[in-house]
């Protein structure tokens, strides 16, 4: 049995004190009725080649057969156990873990914690795994989002050709071979009417008038998003539209150093109206909407309309916030997200 064959449920060998029947559990996709039931040498994290199957008391295991119901059956008899434990137990012990065949049941600790902090720290790491399962669930209800409305034009953006010259760029010219999802994200430049922090430090950027300039926060999302592009750019067609006139768009690309960021002039275009990244008044919004090309046309498949939707206290729309890493960083420290905005430079 190759090792790709294998499901594993590692648990703690306190285990073994309570129910010897279940440590290491190598399960075979390819004859799904055989199971072997091991005990983990000290040391070890998961059976080796030749390695024999014991029992507590040493008696090699040959001979057990079962099913992944049954497995799990024997599994979840030891709950009890296994939260006296303190070891997480996930909804089906048998279960692939994302296709790398492992799945482990283990306790953390960290040097110097008290048993208050643990057990906090297990009741947060309860709310973390229904998180995940929910961030999962509205994943999967976005993937099931009907059909929605086709594109009703080939909307044209400008860009910079191989000699620098601007040409036209139509909507369908934006989906490489193969790849038939389009994610466009509408840079705010110029920025919010009513946003009156610094412009740029320098270059020609910075001589603009504030209020034609680009909007810092975006700009922020976009430093990291240019390091995440080229990888996107393997699955997905990844573009940034700006209302800005070309020039200024490209001028402002090359001081910022974005390498990876395909940057286009939305500035006679209607897109960025029909798809909410503008107001009636021409103000830009920083919305982000996603295409998928079929064989009936361009259709459109989802938008952060987060941006528009109501927000608690204190909270931000957050509608790409699932994208940014930075605001995702500030959630895992004592300090949380803080009261402040990105700019274009720090001192």
């Amino acid at each position: 049995m190759s090792r790709s064959d294998r499901v594993w449920v590692h648990t703690a060998p306190a285990l073994w004190q309570i129910r010897p029947r279940i440590a290491d559990c190598c399960f075979s996709r390819k004859e799904p009725r055989s199971v072997r039931v091991a005990r983990a040498e000290p040391g070890l994290s998961s059976p080796t080649d030749g390695y024999l199957a014991r029992d507590a008391t040493g008696c090699a295991l040959r001979g057990y057969r079962s099913d992944r119901s049954e497995l799990a059956r024997i599994i979840e008899g030891c709950v009890d156990e296994f939260r006296a434990l303190g070891l997480y137990l996930p909804d089906d012990p048998t279960a692939d873990n994302g296709g790398r065949g492992e799945r482990r049941i283990m306790r953390l600790t960290f040097p110097g914690e008290s048993s208050e902090y643990r057990a906090a720290r297990d009741r947060l790491l309860a709310q973390e795994v229904d998180l995940r399962r929910e961030m999962e669930a509205v994943a999967a209800a976005r993937r099931e989002l009907p059909p929605g409305g086709r594109v009703p034009r080939d909307y044209v953006f400008q860009g910079a050709g191989p000699d620098g010259a601007s040409i036209d760029v139509r909507l369908s010219e934006l989906f490489a071979p193969g790849k038939d999802t389009l994610v466009i994200y509408n840079f705010m430049f110029p920025r919010d009417a009513d946003d009156d922090s610094p412009g740029p430090a320098s270059g020609q950027t910075a001589l603009l008038p504030l209020a034609e300039g680009p909007c810092p926060s975006c700009t922020a999302l976009l430093d990291q998003l240019d390091g995440a592009a080229e990888h996107a750019g393997q699955h997905v067609n990844l573009v940034v539209v700006a209302k800005a006139p070309l020039s200024r768009v490209v001028t402002f690309v090359n001081e910022r150093g974005w390498r990876h960021l395909r940057v286009l002039s939305s500035a006679n275009s209607m897109h960025n109206r029909d798809y909410h990244g503008e107001t009636g008044d021409g103000i830009q919004r920083p919305m982000l909407n996603v295409f998928h090309r079929g064989r009936d046309g361009i259709r459109h498949f989802w938008g952060s309309e987060l941006l528009y939707a109501a927000s608690d206290h204190g909270q931000e729309p957050r509608h790409v916030g699932t994208l940014e890493p930075l605001w995702n960083l500030f959630d895992l420290t004592p300090e949380g997200r803080p009261d402040w905005y990105e700019q274009f430079s720090y001192a």
